[in-house]
């Protein structure tokens, strides 16, 4: 497999771990509301630090956009991003 899609795999199992054990604790779960009908919960948040940190740490120079958090730089001379939906 390339190395950047054993990256995504290995950062999306480390969310998906994250999201199955804030689930388990449904009663401790925040949310805050984004916009009509858009609401984000403190799962959500650390399971998309999660990623960028997994991402970053394989690849520094990329930039990560999320959906619950604005993007990060991109680099003037770099030709990708990580986008998470």
């Amino acid at each position: 497999m390339h190395p950047y899609l054993n990256t995504a795999v290995k950062a999306a199992r480390r969310a998906g771990d994250i999201i199955v054990r804030g689930l388990a604790r449904f009663e401790g779960m925040e949310t805050a509301t984004k916009g009509l009908n858009d609401f984000v919960t403190n799962i959500d948040l650390a399971a998309e630090s999660a990623i960028i940190e997994t991402l970053r740490d394989a690849a520094p120079p990329i930039s990560c956009t999320g959906s619950r958090r604005s993007p990060f730089p991109l680099p003037a001379r770099w030709p990708g991003a990580w986008s998470m939906r």
